[in-house]
């Protein structure tokens, strides 16, 4: 199972919270579904960079060039990469062959690296994969971006509220992924967060087959809500 990806102290979640206030405040985003993430962006001063920037020879040259041209060590690529956010243009990079839903968050990800003040003076430029979004070998600040993206993309406690609203089963995080412009995933995983109620979700990796033990697939992760952990 991925370990976690999203823990803070409680001082670090207030001033994660307190960016993506402002992010959301800036943008007048409050009670707007779903979250519009192309207005918190506008809002922000980021661009979308085209859709060819995103071609893979294309964006290693662009690498190579910021780290020649800015003598900033890149965190290694050790997959592939899904987003990058260019704090010299303001720009982000985002990989649009992938789900819109998984776009949105990955916008407010590299958002999230713009916002808060410690991300833009230590690095010049961020680039995000699968590696270096996986928990294993997450720093703080690819978490703090994390819940940056979460709670915008949630907008702070809206999502919980609204949960609490609808019946208590699994076809109330896929309906309000479509409300907020989430992922079924990323919707699944809030819910049962947030839920005042005591239960857990397991979310399995594709499922394989083999000839002698059948069918199965690998927990990818586990969120319980805090009721259930007490």
């Amino acid at each position: 199972m991925k370990a976690d990806d999203s823990s803070l102290d409680p001082e670090e979640v207030r001033a994660v919270h307190a960016a993506a206030r402002r992010a959301l405040d800036r943008a007048s985003a409050w009670g707007i579904y779903p979250t519009p993430t192309s207005v918190i962006l506008e809002a922000a001063s980021l661009k979308i960079a085209p859709k060819s920037a995103f071609d893979p020879r294309r964006i290693t040259e662009f690498l190579l060039d910021k780290a020649e041209s800015a003598a900033t060590a890149l965190k290694s690529a050790i997959a592939k990469v899904f987003g990058i956010y260019d704090a010299d243009d303001q720009l982000i990079h985002i990989d649009d062959s992938v789900h819109k839903s998984k776009q949105n968050f990955l916008k407010l990800h590299e958002a999230g690296h713009h916002e808060l003040p410690a991300h833009r003076s230590a690095f010049r430029l961020f680039h995000d994969c699968e590696k270096t979004l996986d928990p294993e070998i997450s720093d703080l600040f690819e978490r703090e971006a994390n819940n940056f993206a979460r709670f915008v993309l949630f907008q702070g406690d809206s999502y919980a509220s609204m949960a609490v609203d609808h019946k208590f089963e699994l076809r109330t995080p896929i309906k309000l992924a479509g409300k907020f412009g989430a992922s079924v995933y990323a919707s699944c995983r809030e819910f049962v967060r947030t839920h005042h109620r005591a239960c857990v979700i397991y979310i399995l990796e594709p499922v394989t087959y083999c000839e002698r033990t059948g069918a199965s697939a690998e927990v990818r992760r586990i969120e319980a809500s805090p009721a259930y952990l007490k």
